[in-house]
């Protein structure tokens, strides 16, 4: 598609010439990169309501919109918008609390808060201390959001002592 409207290879971009060119031809191939990730997720959405009516489609996505939008091609909050998925999962796997939460501040401010009842924020305990983990958690609980979910549960089996904080929180979220 790119190749046949500039008649470029995207790789050769870099090699066209002044900086506006360059800068022009790059957002270009972004734009299409993007629309092909969301026409890939109307069409998979598509052929798997088709055939199984009843399955909930959930895609794991980039935590901060505009990062996933434009590094990842992941437009999900149009596919939320759209009805193409039942729920987002965001990888908000970050360490520092800071992170965490410039994260929800991001999803809060470029995500209409409707959306809120399909994001089931993706929690990390794989790379942080079962307390680091209980905190972010426990920041949760005030966003309205359909859930959390846990990555990666084997963790947390193989060393249940030592997450019991973390498990405390979870239970007190119910």
């Amino acid at each position: 598609q790119f190749v046949l409207k500039y008649g470029l290879r995207p790789d050769n971009i870099i090699k066209v010439g002044n900086r506006d060119e360059i800068v022009f031809l790059q957002s270009e191939w972004d734009r299409i990169r993007r629309e092909s990730v969301t026409d890939f997720m109307r069409t998979y959405s598509e052929v798997v309501i088709a055939n199984k009516p009843d399955c909930i489609l959930s895609v794991a996505v980039k935590p901060n919109p505009s990062v996933a939008k434009n590094r990842y091609f992941q437009e999900w909050d149009l596919w939320l918008a759209e009805g193409l998925v039942d729920y987002v999962v965001p990888m908000n796997y970050a360490t520092e609390m800071s992170e965490f939460k410039n994260h929800l501040s991001n999803i809060e401010v470029e995500v209409q808060r409707k959306y809120n009842r399909s994001i089931i924020m993706g929690l990390a305990v794989f790379n942080q201390s079962p307390e680091s983990a209980a905190e972010k958690l426990k920041s949760l609980s005030s966003l309205n959001y359909a859930g959390y979910s846990v990555f990666s549960w084997n963790v947390l089996q193989d060393s249940l002592e030592s997450f019991s904080p973390f498990l405390d929180s979870m239970k007190s979220k119910r």
